[in-house]
Protein backbone atom coordinates (compact mmCIF):
# COMPACT_ATOMS: atom_id res chain seq x y z
CA UNK A 1 0.00 0.00 0.00
CA UNK A 2 1.12 3.57 -1.01
CA UNK A 3 1.03 6.57 2.07
CA UNK A 4 -0.26 9.29 0.60
CA UNK A 5 -2.48 12.79 1.56
CA UNK A 6 -6.18 12.74 -0.35
CA UNK A 7 -6.65 15.99 -1.78
CA UNK A 8 -9.31 18.01 -3.69
CA UNK A 9 -7.86 20.67 -6.15
CA UNK A 10 -9.90 23.22 -7.18
CA UNK A 11 -9.61 22.93 -11.23
CA UNK A 12 -10.12 25.94 -13.19
CA UNK A 13 -13.84 25.50 -14.33
CA UNK A 14 -14.52 25.59 -10.39
CA UNK A 15 -14.93 22.01 -10.13
CA UNK A 16 -13.37 19.91 -7.19
CA UNK A 17 -11.60 16.85 -8.71
CA UNK A 18 -10.10 13.82 -5.87
CA UNK A 19 -6.50 13.35 -6.11
CA UNK A 20 -3.51 12.88 -4.15
CA UNK A 21 -0.49 14.99 -2.87
CA UNK A 22 2.82 13.21 -4.14
CA UNK A 23 3.53 9.40 -2.67
CA UNK A 24 5.46 9.61 0.53
CA UNK A 25 6.67 5.77 0.45
CA UNK A 26 4.95 1.97 0.62
CA UNK A 27 3.19 0.90 4.34
CA UNK A 28 5.63 -1.67 4.21
CA UNK A 29 8.66 0.70 3.82
CA UNK A 30 8.14 2.10 7.23
CA UNK A 31 10.70 1.78 10.27
CA UNK A 32 10.08 2.30 13.67
CA UNK A 33 13.43 4.38 14.97
CA UNK A 34 12.90 4.73 18.68
CA UNK A 35 9.35 5.40 18.71
CA UNK A 36 9.16 7.68 15.76
CA UNK A 37 7.79 6.18 12.11
CA UNK A 38 10.24 7.08 9.81
CA UNK A 39 10.93 5.53 5.79
CA UNK A 40 13.71 5.58 3.96
CA UNK A 41 13.05 8.26 1.45
CA UNK A 42 13.17 10.74 4.20
CA UNK A 43 16.62 9.42 5.38
CA UNK A 44 17.66 9.59 1.98
CA UNK A 45 16.38 13.01 1.28
CA UNK A 46 18.70 14.14 4.46
CA UNK A 47 21.57 12.91 3.40
CA UNK A 48 20.45 14.27 -0.23
CA UNK A 49 20.68 17.69 1.16
CA UNK A 50 24.23 17.58 2.22
CA UNK A 51 26.92 19.00 0.24
CA UNK A 52 29.85 16.44 0.39
CA UNK A 53 27.35 13.51 0.47
CA UNK A 54 27.74 10.84 -2.26
CA UNK A 55 24.44 9.13 -3.36
CA UNK A 56 25.66 5.98 -2.00
CA UNK A 57 24.57 5.20 1.73
CA UNK A 58 23.47 2.18 3.30
CA UNK A 59 20.70 1.86 6.39
CA UNK A 60 21.69 -0.73 8.95
CA UNK A 61 18.40 -2.11 10.80
CA UNK A 62 19.28 -3.74 14.17
CA UNK A 63 16.69 -6.34 14.67
CA UNK A 64 17.40 -7.34 18.37
CA UNK A 65 18.32 -3.88 19.66
CA UNK A 66 15.78 -1.78 17.56
CA UNK A 67 17.90 0.72 16.39
CA UNK A 68 19.47 2.00 13.07
CA UNK A 69 23.07 3.14 11.90
CA UNK A 70 23.53 4.98 8.47
CA UNK A 71 26.31 4.34 6.58
CA UNK A 72 27.29 7.52 3.89
CA UNK A 73 30.54 7.60 1.37
CA UNK A 74 31.79 10.90 0.62
CA UNK A 75 31.58 12.14 -2.93
CA UNK A 76 34.34 11.80 -4.93
CA UNK A 77 36.81 15.23 -4.02
CA UNK A 78 35.23 15.50 -1.09
CA UNK A 79 38.03 18.11 1.13
CA UNK A 80 36.46 18.65 4.14
CA UNK A 81 37.06 16.67 7.23
CA UNK A 82 35.19 13.62 7.11
CA UNK A 83 33.88 14.22 10.97
CA UNK A 84 32.32 17.37 9.71
CA UNK A 85 30.12 15.76 6.89
CA UNK A 86 28.88 13.02 9.48
CA UNK A 87 27.90 15.68 11.50
CA UNK A 88 26.23 17.45 8.94
CA UNK A 89 24.10 14.74 7.69
CA UNK A 90 23.39 14.11 11.19
CA UNK A 91 22.18 17.27 12.11
CA UNK A 92 19.93 16.98 8.68
CA UNK A 93 18.53 13.62 9.70
CA UNK A 94 17.47 14.77 13.30
CA UNK A 95 15.85 18.03 11.52
CA UNK A 96 13.66 15.92 9.17
CA UNK A 97 12.60 13.32 11.84
CA UNK A 98 13.52 14.62 15.15
CA UNK A 99 15.17 11.63 16.16
CA UNK A 100 19.47 11.16 16.51
CA UNK A 101 20.31 8.74 14.02
CA UNK A 102 24.24 7.24 14.61
CA UNK A 103 25.94 7.93 11.02
CA UNK A 104 29.37 6.89 9.93
CA UNK A 105 31.27 7.91 6.76
CA UNK A 106 32.72 4.92 4.68
CA UNK A 107 35.51 4.86 2.11
CA UNK A 108 34.36 6.01 -1.20
CA UNK A 109 33.91 2.53 -3.21
CA UNK A 110 33.55 0.47 -0.12
CA UNK A 111 29.16 0.45 -0.19
CA UNK A 112 27.64 -2.61 -2.43
CA UNK A 113 26.86 -1.19 -5.79
CA UNK A 114 23.59 -2.73 -7.90
CA UNK A 115 22.14 -2.67 -11.04
CA UNK A 116 18.52 -1.24 -10.81
CA UNK A 117 16.99 -0.70 -7.94
CA UNK A 118 19.44 -0.28 -4.89
CA UNK A 119 18.77 -1.93 -1.79
CA UNK A 120 19.04 0.27 0.84
CA UNK A 121 17.96 -0.84 3.82
CA UNK A 122 20.08 -3.79 5.36
CA UNK A 123 18.84 -5.58 8.31
CA UNK A 124 20.80 -7.24 10.89
CA UNK A 125 20.67 -9.28 13.50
Amino acid sequence: RMITILVNPLISCGARLPGHSRILGRADDRMKIKGVLAFPSQIEEAIMEVKGASENYQILKYRGMGGIKVEVEPSAGYKKGLDVLRKEIEEEIYTILNVKVPVEIVKLGSLPRSEGKAKRVVEID
